[in-house]
């Protein structure tokens, strides 16, 4: 390489690594946003002279919230064990005549039982409990490195302590005829298994369900029973748990301030017996109250629109950008839908008999070893609702296709990662070692796409069933095919083949969106074991695909010139892009699918704007930290693209 070239590319690298700085620099933290909201809040009417009381608020969290409720207007009760860390608190707090401190240990019925008869002697009322008081237990140790009296001691702590002080406070309120709150403090701990964290998980996984059944017995009494899942911040608590650096890193205690003034004065009868996370309230207020977790941080997703100077006329645009077929759909679909006799009033035949049969044939597998979705899409959602629970853990390729990814955090799962390994020749591989080296005993389902989306790498058959062996047979393997149809090499994975001769829980998934030009239709299907397949069907949606995208896929499926000319365009393009980028000077990556990674001569979004200012439109985004997509469209399309890239260097 030329020094000329050596010191382009350097300067593209350097390009992007400012651009990611002043991203940086620019990027408003929402948190300083959140802090502002704390710092000028003022009294309110719905807090005034209202009751707060707040077990374990001597300091930390517990103490913020204190001062927080007493700015919004409140009477304010603390609690600690410690009287003269307790008493430095409340002195800090000022205001005394709106302020008691209540030095009790809650986790005892003694405790619980001063905090509520000093409360209604001082104030003669109480209209909001927040069960905040917690230790951390121990830390780092196994089930059977524990001590009974630890386990009882933080359960004491986290569980008995708020169901005592509930019960008081509640009976109270039922008595006086009064309504009221209770707000849990529970952590994000609840939501899955943490290793050496055992009493502290088990407690808050315990308090989110005394949350729900305490709502649940308060029923029409008007007192609303709320859980609070916090994040980590830079807490007492949190400082004896977190390297010193990553507790630097954490946000204040002050930014949990809104959920719970939120979860004080919020409609009762749309947050009782719910458990919010605070974080993701931070992010998505209204629909962290509403919406099934985790979904409220997830929007509706759709592709960024990238708009095309009006003089280039419709044809002269390239829209690359969603790896369609451009060549359409196939001839033999336009004559069917033209001619089609499919009777539109009634519901598609629940089996898909015609389309079942073909695609059978085709695999050499039985129809009971089928199933079918709206899309490919659809399928993967599927896999992992059918497979997983909120909580476990999922194995994918570092980066995989972003709607798994997506799926995955709506279900709240772990989605941990393995990236791919550099290869002499082919550029990548799938890293099926790390793979294997990455499985946990919480791994419920593994998800491999073959080519890889975006990396272009396929599996090769033989290290395949190697590694296929060497998975626990209770976890399902998916390979998503979606670009395997782009594929031409002799020794790639057969997967119908492996299905047939491994007994395996393989299920693979393929779509008639990308090779067979029907993204408009949404058909995609998955075929395995039959045993599999019956579990998958658990899941299914009724009538799924409708009756004439189920008989155009089956026209599809059997146009044979269709998929010649489409497979032998991909084939030669494939070869002719990578020459031109070899002649080039250009790394590009060695794909099997309808695109290909390269690393641009000029910084990507400079080459994007000038292809976009030409009417064409690739994907857009940096893979792998250097290269970006070329979309592996028709011969003139690719010429287009070749022109804007040669006019670069």
């Amino acid at each position: 390489m030329s020094a000329s070239r050596k010191l382009r590319k350097l300067g593209i690298r350097l390009a992007l690594k400012l651009q990611r700085m002043v991203a940086f620099i620019g990027h408003r933290d929402p948190i300083d946003d959140i802090l502002a909201e704390v710092r000028q809040a003022r009294a309110e009417p719905a807090f005034a002279d209202r009751v707060t009381v707040i077990t374990g608020s001597s300091e930390g969290i517990g103490w913020t919230l204190a001062e927080a409720f007493l700015q919004k207007g409140c009477r304010v009760v603390i609690n600690g064990r410690r009287a003269e860390v307790l008493q430095a608190a409340a002195a800090r707090l000022g205001a005394p005549e709106r302020v008691l401190a209540v030095c009790a240990d809650v986790a005892t019925p003694a405790g619980a039982q001063a905090l509520f008869d000093q409360t209604l002697a001082r104030f003669g009322a109480a209209d909001l409990l927040i069960n905040n008081a917690a230790v951390m237990g121990p830390k780092g140790r196994k089930a059977w490195q524990l001590t009974p009296e630890e386990w009882t001691q933080t359960l004491q702590s986290n569980l008995t302590g708020p169901f005592l002080c509930a019960s008081l406070f509640m009976r109270w309120m039922i008595e006086s005829g009064r309504s009221g709150r209770i707000i849990n403090v529970s952590s994000g701990a609840a939501n899955a298994a943490i290793p050496g964290l055992l009493p502290y998980a088990v407690s808050k996984s315990a308090l989110d369900v005394l949350t729900r059944n305490l709502a649940a017995d308060a029923e029409g009494s008007g007192i609303a029973v709320i859980g609070l899942q916090l994040g980590s911040t830079r807490s007492a608590m949190a400082k004896r748990y977190f390297e010193w650096q990553d507790y630097e890193l954490l946000p204040p205690p002050q930014t949990l301030v809104p959920v719970f003034w939120y979860a004080a004065t919020a409609d009762a009868r749309l947050l009782n017996g719910r458990v919010l996370a605070a974080w993701r309230f931070l992010m998505a207020r209204e629909a962290e109250a509403r919406l099934a977790a985790p979904l409220a941080v997830l929007e509706r997703f759709r592709f960024a629109e990238q708009p095309v100077p009006d003089d280039i006329a419709l044809q002269d645009r390239a829209l690359l950008n969603r790896a369609e077929n451009q060549f359409g759909m196939p001839e033999s679909v336009k004559q069917a839908l033209q001619a089609t006799s499919v009777d539109a009033s009634r519901y598609p035949d629940p089996d898909y008999g015609g389309l079942r049969s073909a695609l059978a044939e085709r695999h050499g597998l039985a129809p009971a070893c089928l199933s079918f979705g709206n899309g490919s899409s659809e399928l993967v959602e599927r896999m992992l609702r059918v497979f997983t629970q909120p909580g476990e853990a999922v194995l994918s390729n570092e980066p995989s296709w972003f709607m798994f990814d997506r799926f995955a955090y709506a279900r709240a799962l772990r989605n941990d990662k393995v990236a791919f390994r550099p290869h002499p020749t082919e550029g990548f591989d799938h890293n099926l070692d790390g793979m294997l080296a990455a499985l946990r005993d919480d791994t419920r389902l593994i998800y491999l796409i073959h080519p890889s989306n975006p990396v272009g790498v396929p599996l090769l058959h033989q290290p395949f069933m190697r590694f296929l062996d060497r998975v626990p047979p209770h976890i399902p393997v998916v390979i998503d095919e979606a670009y395997v149809e782009f594929a031409d090499r002799g020794d790639l994975l057969d997967s119908a083949r492996a299905v047939r001769e491994s007994g395996r829980m393989l299920i693979v998934l393929r779509t008639f969106s990308k090779f067979f030009g029907l993204a408009g239709m949404r058909v995609g299907y998955a075929f395995g074991q039959a045993e599999a397949i019956t579990l998958l069907g658990h899941g299914e949606l009724l009538f799924n695909i409708s009756s004439l995208a189920a008989e155009l896929a089956r026209v599809a499926l059997l146009d044979q010139a269709h998929a010649r000319r489409t497979l032998d365009n991909c084939v030669q393009e494939r070869r002719r892009v990578a020459d031109f980028l070899m002649q080039s000077g250009l790394a590009h990556v060695p794909t099997q699918s309808n695109m290909m990674l390269f690393e641009p001569p000029v910084a990507p979004d400079d080459l994007f704007d000038r292809l976009q200012a030409r009417g064409i439109l690739p994907a857009r985004g940096v893979v792998l930290g250097k290269f970006v997509l070329w979309p592996l469209g028709l011969p003139a399309q690719n010429d287009r693209i070749m022109a804007v890239v040669r006019a670069c260097l």
